[in-house]
């Protein structure tokens, strides 16, 4: 050996030596030195965080009457600190036995059959998207190349004897074997000569991981263990495997707590709904957060994590519709933080709160609910009153409608009511046979339904004749009955009224004056004019709505036809393209009532805190159109809507049999004198029979409240004035308003009247 290579083996041994020597060190020093403190590390064991959930704010009336709240359910949570991978499958079989015994339904949110053949299920498209993305599937994937899939990511096989045996072998390389040999070789190297063929099998079951399941208890647990998955269950999210248990249950769940490791009945805040029915399609529901938005929300960075504990998790309540899902932000709360400590042996030892929940904002709306639940008595009454007394194709056929009332100086919707309607509580267990009711109980007309309106239209008609100088309100068109302008188009009208004003058409709705305004002004002048009422495009509300649309050329381009000189008339009496919501007209007649100052239509008024301590928010009357008309021409489209509600010196109104002869006497029995300005709208609909239509707002001379009323197949517009009366009547004297006493007195008199007969 030269000496070169001698020292270089010298150096090498050297420098291991060192390295050696440097561990023993260090293992010297921890064991001696630091011993003490990685055993009192190792004593305290593991601590796991965990998020507590915050109670969800109130919605509340303008009066501060609630319409939801929240109460406390027992929910079955499974806490996976509390057993190991393998033993999962084992443990949920023994608890979705436990919770048949007491008839309990667990969360499965696989979109797969539960009974072969398996099918695709649900009528949501994003939960099928969700599972192929999951499973990597492509469209064309079978249900059974899904439960393939499943089976194995979850490893859910029937392993049969030999099946686990064959993993025996290959592990210890001894496939030569029969399963008889193999059991016996297992004994020897085992050593315990007693074992039998099931014991062994068993254990190695357990070892390897390979169960027996039939397939029912496959589609069992593949529901479960996908739910969990997208849930993204794990140490710290647990996942709540039933909600809303019973307390037998509960007290089964405590008994047999050793027999399920992790499983626990836990309370948790639920949304409940107080008033029913009431305001159902503004309020809207709760619900899961389902697999799109919970990407949607982990795209934006509001998932659940230690950094942001109040995150959502995807067993989250979740606003879904109306109001809770707008405002899902200020309702939602922050959620809080728990610390689980166990010990060495993995046994919990402490929970902490360590970050404390904080409940969500209460919102207070415009709405009343004594007005709100007029509305909504008073659309259903009059539907039911007209199938049961009107005519066939005269108002018997009335099946839908909606109503929207207005605060007239602040734009607050006061009442918004869409018949057929729901309630809260139901909406999940029917769900299923309100998605197949006809007409829908789901649809929001008031905010959703695009109506033509008919001669609701003409005052806006009349603002526009009267402003641009194009008629006066001394001016006459003579009505023969036909508008006989054209010569190969010449539309009727529903009477013959003679040489007849703005004013006093208005009162008996006549189609040739109109007409006239409209070939006169052309559509644009018109459209202006409506656009500008707030008709045609949407309002701004908080909850979501249709913009509706205006008869224009563009309108008929759009479907291929050119526009003629006829479609100006058409138009000038609400028909042809004109479409807009009920919310637009009820904004439209407030417009109309103060003078051409249109408001922001709005349903929240103020936020609070939870326990409506402090004002967070609170809404202003906001002015985001005026319209500079002189003060004759409001008054004489104000005059012409009084005259159509009443009939008195000036003639008959077409709504006078709701409101009566006397101007302002419909409530002479409690001693007030309300004058009411109104219209009626009998749009054609195009199958034969008619809508009814009506606006409204009250006191004429100084109005504070705004009605729109659209009764489908109710016929001619006064069917559906009496609806409107029952929003007024409850507005000025039901329990909040400014008559009510003037109400009670009468009752009172009637009452002791009853008394001295004899």
């Amino acid at each position: 050996m030269y000496p070169n290579e001698k020292n270089r083996y010298i150096i090498l041994g050297a420098a291991v030596g060192a390295v050696f020597l440097f561990f023993t060190v260090v293992m010297m020093l921890t064991q001696l030195r630091d011993g003490a403190d990685y055993a009192r590390q190792a004593a305290m064991g593991v601590s796991t965080t965990q998020q507590t959930s915050a109670a969800r704010g109130e919605i509340v009336d303008a009066e501060g009457r609630a319409f939801t709240g929240n109460t406390t359910v027992c929910n079955i949570t499974i806490d996976s600190n509390y057993f190991s991978e393998q033993e999962l499958n084992p443990l949920l079989l023994e608890l979705t036995d436990l919770c048949r015994d007491y008839g309990c339904e667990w969360r499965d949110e696989l979109p797969i059959s539960r009974e072969e053949p398996y099918t695709f299920t649900g009528e949501d498209e994003n939960a099928l998207r969700a599972l192929r993305s999951k499973l990597q599937l492509s469209d064309a994937a079978t249900p059974e190349d899904a439960m393939y899939w499943l089976r194995d990511l979850y490893n859910l096989n029937d392993y049969t004897d030999t099946d686990v045996l064959d993993r025996l072998r290959s592990r210890n390389k001894i496939e030569g074997k029969s399963d008889a040999e193999t059991l016996d070789w297992l004994r020897a190297y085992r050593k315990t000569p007693a074992a039998t063929d099931e014991e062994l099998i068993a254990s190695l079951r357990t070892q390897y991981r390979m169960y027996r399941y039939t397939a029912e208890e496959q589609r069992l647990l593949a529901g479960i263990r996908y739910t969990m998955t997208q849930s993204e269950f794990s140490d710290y999210n647990p996942y709540t495997f039933a909600n809303d248990i019973g307390d037998a249950l509960l007290a089964a769940l405590k008994e047999k707590s050793s027999e399920l490791p992790g499983v626990d009945g836990t309370t948790a805040p639920v949304r409940t709904y107080l008033t029913g029915d009431l305001a159902a399609h503004v309020l809207g529901v709760t619900g899961s957060v389902s697999a799109e938005e919970y990407n949607r929300l982990k795209e934006e960075g509001k998932t659940y994590s230690l950094s942001n504990p109040s995150g959502y998790r995807f067993s989250d309540t979740v606003g879904k519709r109306g109001i809770e899902q707008v405002m899902e932000e200020e309702l939602r709360g922050q959620n809080g933080l728990r610390t689980v400590v166990q010990d060495q042996d993995g046994s919990v030892v402490r929970v902490e709160e360590t970050v404390k929940a904080v409940p969500g904002h209460t919102v207070q709306l415009t709405l009343n609910q004594t007005v709100q639940a007029a509305a909504q008595k008073g659309l259903a009454d009059r539907i039911s009153y007209l199938n049961k007394n009107a005519p066939a194709t005269r108002g018997k056929e009335a099946e839908a409608g909606a109503v929207v009332a207005i605060d007239v100086k602040t734009g607050g919707v006061i009442a918004m009511a869409s018949y057929p309607d729901y309630s809260l509580n139901d909406y999940y267990t029917g769900y299923s046979e309100m998605v197949q009711q006809t007409p829908s109980p789901l649809l929001n007309r008031a905010t959703q339904g695009l109506y033509t309106v008919g001669s609701t239209y003409k005052p806006a008609v009349s603002l526009a004749a009267l402003d641009t100088g194009t008629v006066t309100t001394a001016d006459r068109v003579n009505c023969t009955g036909r508008y006989t302008y054209y010569r190969d188009y010449q539309p009727v009208c529903e009477g013959v009224h003679g040489p007849i004003n703005v004013i006093d058409a208005l009162r008996v709705s006549c189609n040739i004056f109109f007409y006239d305004m409209g070939r006169r002004m052309g559509i644009e002048t018109i459209n202006e004019y409506s656009y500008s009422l707030g008709m045609g495009h949407a309002t701004g509300i908080e909850i979501p709505e249709l913009a509706g649309q205006l008869s224009s050329p563009d309108t008929r381009a759009a479907i291929g036809e050119e526009w003629y000189d006829s479609y100006d008339l058409q138009s000038a009496i609400g028909q042809l393209d004109n479409q807009f919501t009920i919310l637009q007209m009820a904004s439209y007649t407030a417009t109309l009532a103060s003078r051409g100052q249109r408001m922001q239509v709005h349903l929240v008024d103020k936020i609070w805190d939870y326990n409506m301590q402090n004002v967070l928010y609170e809404a202003q009357p906001i002015v985001v159109e005026t319209i500079e008309a002189e003060d004759g021409t409001w008054a004489a489209i104000r005059e012409g809507m009084t005259r159509s509600c009443y009939n008195d010196a000036y003639g008959r109104g077409t709504s006078y049999g709701t409101w009566g002869s006397a101007r302002g006497k419909t409530w002479s029995m409690y001693g007030v004198d309300i004058v009411v300005a109104g219209k009626t709208g009998s749009p054609q609909r195009g199958d034969g029979l008619v809508n009814s239509c009506f606006i409204c707002y009250a006191p004429a001379d100084d109005p504070e409240i705004a009605v729109a009323v659209i009764i489908e197949k109710g016929y001619e517009g006064d069917r559906a004035a009496p609806v409107a009366k029952a929003v007024l009547e409850e507005y000025f004297f039901g329990e909040d308003g400014a008559y009510h006493q003037n109400k009670l007195d009468y009752l009172a008199r009637q009452a002791a009247a009853r008394t001295e007969e004899p």
